[in-house]
């Protein structure tokens, strides 16, 4: 099967199932992501989608390694910075999701104010 074909028609899947809070398909979801991120460890798509779910999901210690896993293949990629900033702040590990945002702001002049924004928030948890 095509890999686009067969990447966009799990996302439309699992994003159907998951909208509609399904939990019984939960660990079928998680296992599926898990094996299209090694089978296309490139499509970036399906790499985020495993680390937002594996989020959702309170595996947040996974998700940090699928969000890193990403940045390290696309370390310019900044929705994976971004969202893995905010699973810090879940986590707790506010100087690491502070690190994640400062990284964001070097890389891209067009997110400068919103997150210095948020850079504001997360000095305030210190």
């Amino acid at each position: 099967m095509n890999p686009w074909l067969e990447v966009g028609l799990y996302l439309a899947l699992f994003t159907f199932i998951i909208s509609f809070g399904i939990m019984i398909y939960r660990n079928m979801v998680i296992k599926k992501y898990k094996d299209m991120s090694k089978k296309y460890p490139k499509f970036v798509d399906i790499r985020l989608k495993t680390a937002e779910i594996l989020e959702k999901y309170g595996i947040w210690d996974e998700a940090e390694a699928e969000y890193l896993e990403i940045i390290k293949f696309f370390p310019k990629y900044l929705e994976a910075r971004i969202k893995l900033s905010d699973l810090y702040v879940k986590m707790g590990k506010v100087n690491l999701a502070r690190a994640q945002l400062e990284e964001v702001l070097k890389l891209s002049d067009s997110y400068q104010k919103y997150y210095h924004k948020a850079l504001d928030r997360i000095y305030e948890l210190d």
